[in-house]
């Protein structure tokens, strides 16, 4: 061997090597010279093979090239073949007991014939792979061996079968295959003319192969068209583990041969890692799906280069950002069905990062299935990524989150075998824990308490001191038994002594046991559990931030610290407002357990209820389209079905009922208020019969479907639900906490919707003060507050102080919503004070932007019966009248109870028909307006007004007895402090 002849260069050394060879190449040969003179001193290393790989270019001589280049023959892998024999050969007629056909494949490190064998009755035609000499003796017999026992482990559908292995007379190896009669999948999609969805679903097949064989613990590591092949029935096959590799910890080990030799692969579909020999995981295959995707999608690659040049090629894949795949294809109905979900997941398969792309393939085909669903898929466009980023700048626990989901993924493919040697080692201690509680039940003696019936409460706390009497000698026994007594505290609403418990639990773990032990992070993941529903959300986000670092670290071994910590993040950002980041992260939960603990995982259900609930309130926010809310109520009909699958046969489990609540919620805010209502009703009463009737699980459930109840009008149930639920919540949960402040400012609406100012402005007030402390001035629940303070105000006739409560309308509300009911509010003050014409034109501002679909009929109900007032004191009869009209359809269709707004709103339409001289056909209306009003606050103004507008068409008709009666009434409710719409009246 030369002198200086093998280079001992690393694998990414060689990758810069021939960028710069490239590069050089593009110049004019004059050029060259001053250019390599130029080159950074970072590359002053690599001039020496530089100028000679350039001096073959010039000369032209094998020789110099060869001396340029590392060699591979080192016979440190496999022995020099014997004297004689040459590197590459004829093949022989019959290889072993095979008869070889015709070859059928050549690669760079085999050939594949079609063979047959022939010392059986009955022949079988197999793939026969035979290595090319001069591979051989670069090791080739190791990556054959290697690719034997892989396929020996992997027996799947859609994954071409090992039949037979063995050494040829010469001792040259062979693998025998399944022969696989079909077309590689880009070609087979080509010649058949196939749709999106038709190559969608081989892709799938493809997919649910690979996720197989990391399931095994096996990445392929050259995933391409060529080693993909459809039959002619239409099944894939997936081919060629020859350079595949086994995980250890997620990660793909390197080999000798690899060091040395550097890695086999394909350049156009390999990852970024695999072109920098940095450690290959399953995200590896992941690119080369994504790479594959997009060829089957555009019929092109990823990547478009100037000129073909492996170094350019590499230099796309680590710094060049794809383009879409929408963008490259001409055909435009094409282009329109890549646009948008497509295109997501095309580019977050091809992320240059590992950790960006999807997780795991399951996560990848469970987004293309979504796609074909028609269902919300996983990934997110780079413009949600960039404000999830900035989010993630502000908030700790975000970033957290995103460390775990990636050493998840990492660590992942390793976890059935750890979970086995796990189960080995904690069986004894499960079955102590297991035995201990079994105990508690066994010592719940009903005589010894005079037959009285032990409440699991009483249960519980007899297991604490129980607990306490093991001593110290078994101190992780005793900290799990302690999270779990806690925990079933919480189950039961009984948040004052699971923190008592919880406290003692983390406490003895953080001493005992050390701050990274699984007893001590489930001790701190129930501390912030109970944080959460005592309303303390500024120490449940520093106890999840601090957690944060330690579960990343955990992450393999404890997916479900994982999943709890996201789910957790998710509840935060909820009650925080953030809604958005709270769907990513609750997604990130579902997803995580799903892949790692199954759908029929307690932390699966848990995930399944947040992300329902986060999306729910997302949808809602935004005002979204019908379309959208449909999305929506899917969600929470299979987050419900995934909980109910969890807890088979207990539709009492608390999980269970807190879903219900979640899917109840989401009828009524999807637009089926009624449905929903009866389902947080039934919701209700169990939840009082499983955990008494002061749980948080009441509170909870009658404070949400007490606001339910004030939309259709069942005023009455709705103030004794927002009672229950707010004394409920002052044992439970700190006054100025954002769940107790919510459920003032909704009783304080309902108040108001009853007409009962002061109360309401009392209610208002206090919430709009703390939703200002922790979500901000701006944020949309301190503005709900805010304007409906203004509302109560002008039912008192303060409307300087109104007008002041009003001023960020000037600012507009950034978001469609915010800015509908706003002007809806603005213009029922601007009635109240007498201001008719803005009145009229604020309410059709707000009726431009109405949602189209069910739940925007709710909005445009209130709105229109406010028009219509407006239009009847402006003396706009006839389009009062189909104003008017259009509220009562909306009040029948939508089963909405008689309710103040509605007997205004009919009170307005009786005005009208008056005014147009039709007394005796709206006598019913104002008679039941005044009936309602007497029934319901027949001392308020409201009840004078409308008995006003009774006497008026009483006079009209000649009534003078009834018309009498009425005007008396009226003037004692009106006459204490008229409004100026009221003065005249007087």
């Amino acid at each position: 061997m030369k002198q200086g002849s093998n280079f001992d260069l690393a694998p990414q050394d060689w990758a810069s090597l021939r960028g710069l060879l490239d590069t050089a190449l593009d110049l004019p040969a004059g050029e060259r010279a001053g250019w390599l003179e130029g080159l950074e001193a970072r590359h002053a290393r690599l001039l020496p093979r530089l100028r000679a790989l350039l001096a073959h270019e010039e000369t032209r001589s094998v020789d110099a090239l060869l001396d340029t280049l590392p060699k591979v023959e080192t016979g440190q892998f496999a022995p020099l073949p014997p004297a004689g024999i040459e590197g590459d050969r004829e093949s022989p007629a019959q290889v072993g007991p095979y008869r070889l056909i015709r070859q059928i494949g050549d690669g760079g490190m085999a050939a594949v014939w079609l063979a047959e064998r022939t010392d059986v009755l009955q022949s079988r035609q197999v793939a026969l792979k035979l290595p090319h000499g001069a591979w051989r003796r670069a090791g080739l017999a190791e990556r054959m061996a290697r690719e034997r026992e892989i396929l020996a482990t992997l027996e799947h559908p859609n994954i071409a079968r090992l039949y037979d292995a063995g050494l040829a007379d010469d001792g040259q190896p062979y693998l025998a295959l399944e022969y696989v009669d079909g077309e590689r999948i880009d070609a087979y999609c080509r010649t058949l003319a196939l749709d999106v969805r038709r190559r969608l679903g081989l892709f799938v097949q493809v997919c649910k192969a690979v996720a197989y064989a990391h399931a095994n613990l096996v990445v392929h590591r050259d995933l391409k068209p060529s080693n993909i092949l459809v039959t002619a029935t239409g099944q894939v096959r997936l081919l060629d583990f020859g350079i595949a590799k086994l995980l250890e910890h997620g990660v793909a080990q390197a080999t000798e041969l690899t060091r040395e030799s550097g890695q086999a692969l394909t350049p156009e579909y390999a990852a970024p890692e695999q072109i920098l020999a940095q450690p290959v995981t399953t995200a590896s295959d992941v690119y080369s799906l994504g790479v594959v995707l997009y060829e089957l999608l555009t019929d092109q690659r990823p990547y478009k280069l100037r000129r073909e040049s492996r170094g350019l090629l590499e230099e796309a894949i680590l710094q060049a950002q794809p383009s879409l795949p929408s963008s490259v294809v001409s055909d435009v109905k094409l282009r329109r069905q890549l646009r948008g979900d497509l295109d997501t997941i095309v580019l977050m398969a091809l992320k240059k990062a590992p950790g960006e792309r999807y997780g795991t393939v399951d996560a990848l085909v469970d987004d293309v299935e979504r796609h074909l669903a028609n269902r919300e898929v996983i990934a997110r466009a780079d413009t949600l990524t960039y404000r999830i980023g900035r989010f993630v700048a502000r908030n700790r626990l975000a970033v957290s989150a995103a460390t775990i989901v990636v050493l998840a993924v990492l660590c992942g493919a390793g976890l059935a075998t750890w979970q086995a040697r796990l189960a080995q080692a904690e069986q004894r201690r499960a079955e102590e824990v297991k035995e201990f509680i079994a105990s508690i039940f066994r010592n719940a003696n009903p005589y010894a308490d005079e037959g009285r019936v032990v409440s699991a409460g009483e249960l519980l706390e007899r297991a604490r001191a129980q607990i306490d009497l093991l001593g110290k000698s078994q101190p992780e026994l005793r900290v799990e038994l302690l999270n779990i007594v806690a925990a079933s505290l919480m189950g039961i609403g009984n948040t004052d002594t699971a923190e008592t418990v919880g406290q003692q639990a983390l406490g003895e773990s953080e001493r005992l046991l050390g701050p990274e032990h699984a007893q001590t992070v489930a001790a701190r993941l129930l501390m912030a559990d109970v944080h959460r529903f005592r309303g303390r959300t500024v120490e449940m986000g520093r106890e999840l931030a601090a957690l944060g670092p330690v579960v990343a670290r955990h992450a393999g071994e404890r997916p479900g610290d994982l999943v709890r910590t996201l789910t957790d993040g998710a509840h935060l950002a909820v009650d925080e407002g953030r809604h958005e980041e709270a769907v990513l992260v609750a997604k990130q939960a579902l997803d995580v357990a799903t892949v790692r603990l199954g759908e029929q995982h307690t932390a699966t259900a848990a995930a399944a209820t947040i992300l329902a609930e986060a999306s729910m309130i997302l949808a809602d926010g935004r005002m979204s389209s019908t379309a959208d809310r449909g999305r929506m109520l899917e969600t929470a009909d299979r987050s419900l079905e995934l909980v109910r699958r969890a807890y088979p046969g207990q539709p009492r489990h608390p999980q269970v009922l807190e879903m219900r609540a979640v899917h109840g919620r989401a009828l009524a805010r999807a637009g089926f208020v009624r449905r929903g209502v009866a389902e947080l009703l039934e919701v209700l009463d169990d939840q009082r019969q499983a955990f008494g009737a002061t749980s948080m699980a009441v509170a909870y459930t009658a404070g949400n479907v007490a606001s339910h109840q004030r939309k259709i009008g069942d005023l009455t149930g709705a103030l004794q639900n927002h009672d229950l639920a707010l004394g409920l919540l002052s044992k439970h949960v700190i006054n100025d906490s954002y769940t107790y402040a919510v459920n003032l400012l909704e009783r304080g609406a309902t108040l108001l919707a009853a007409r009962r100012p002061e109360a309401a402005l009392a209610d208002l007030s206090t919430a709009a003060t703390t939703l200002r402390d922790l979500l901000g001035p701006k944020h949309f629940g301190t503005l709900t507050a805010q304007f409906n303070q203004a509302v109560a105000l002008a039912y008192l006739g303060r409307f300087d102080e109104a007008g002041i409560l009003l001023a960020p309308l000037r600012e507009r509300p950034s978001d469609i919503k915010g800015l509908m009911w706003a002007r809806h509010v603005q213009g029922i003050v601007q009635r109240l004070a007498g201001d008719y014409e803005a009145a009229e034109q604020s309410q059709r501002t707000a009726l431009g932007l109405v949602p189209v679909g069910l739940n925007g009929h709710w909005d445009e109900l209130r709105i229109l019966a406010e028009l219509g007032i407006v239009q009847v004191e402006l003396s706009r009869n006839d389009d009062a009248l189909r104003t008017l009209t259009r509220v009562r359809q909306l009040s029948g269709e939508l089963s909405v109870a008689p309710s103040p707004m509605t007997t205004d709103a009919q009170i307005a339409h009786g005005r009208a028909r008056l005014a147009l001289g039709e007394a005796l056909e709206t006598l019913p209306d104002l008679v039941a307006a005044d009936r309602y009003w007497s029934d319901f606050a027949p001392n308020s103004r409201w009840a004078g007004y409308a008995a006003f507008w009774l006497g008026r068409c009483q006079d009209a008709l000649g009534h003078r007895v009834q018309a009498h009666d009425a005007y008396a009434r009226a003037l004692r409710a009106l006459g204490r402090s008229p409004l100026p719409s009221e003065r005249a009246l007087v």
